[in-house]
């Protein structure tokens, strides 16, 4: 797993091949997914490794915690992604299906272009997340 700094977003792309980044354990990731999920924000460290730090807001801000939201979400499907273009690569049988893989690439795009929506941040106006994610996220986790 490698997680590269991302300048002009203020945050860090993380993906399985070799993206020019810092190379992470997938222990290190899920770590850094879990900190996320429990409102920590995941932010550039020494050595441009990616570190958990305590958010601290002194008015609570919709917006951040809206963009907060949207990146734990990004992160969280990069993997198939990832995984769907490895297995295109190697020419194997891919686990989703090809409308499956327009679908997520179509919701990844939402969730970027969610800050700039005339209805952020209302949480009701969210991209909506897909169906059939939750069963892909389930499968892979009772894999490992």
């Amino acid at each position: 797993m490698y997680a590269k700094w991302i300048n002009d977003d203020q945050r860090f792309a993380f993906a399985v091949n070799d993206n020019g980044g810092v190379k992470i354990t997938s222990k290190e990731w899920s770590l850094l997914l879990a900190g996320q999920s429990d409102g920590k924000m995941i932010s550039k460290g020494a050595g441009d490794f990616p570190l958990l730090i305590d958010v601290v807001l002194d008015v609570p801000d919709s917006a951040v915690r809206e963009r907060m939201w949207r990146d734990g979400e990004l992160a969280s499907v990069m993997w198939l992604r990832e995984r769907h273009r490895d297995q295109v690569e190697i020419k194997a049988d891919t686990t989703l299906s090809t409308d499956q893989f327009k679908e997520l690439m179509v919701y990844m795009q939402a969730l970027r272009d969610w800050p700039q929506s005339a209805e952020f941040p209302g949480i009701e106006h969210r991209p909506a997340a897909l169906a059939w994610l939750s069963e892909q996220q389930k499968t892979a986790h009772a894999a490992h």
